[in-house]
């Protein structure tokens, strides 16, 4: 058998995990989806420390603007 005829089989060392074609990118896809995701969650919590620790300091000085 001749090592560029297409009968051959893949190369030796490169595994053929599915016959999908489009296997990468879906894979491509969902690694951008989830992190993504992931970052959206850290700036969502980056933003609640933020108004959280804001909204303490506010509610300080009206304490001390009162007293």
């Amino acid at each position: 058998m001749e090592r560029g005829s297409p009968t051959a089989g893949p190369p030796v060392g490169v595994v053929d995990l599915s016959p999908d074609r489009g296997y990468t990118f879906h894979g491509k896809v969902m690694l951008f989806v989830t992190v993504s995701a992931f970052a959206i969650f850290l700036l969502w919590l980056l933003l609640w420390v933020y108004r959280r620790r804001a909204r303490r300091q506010s509610k300080e000085e009206l304490e001390e603007g009162r007293s």
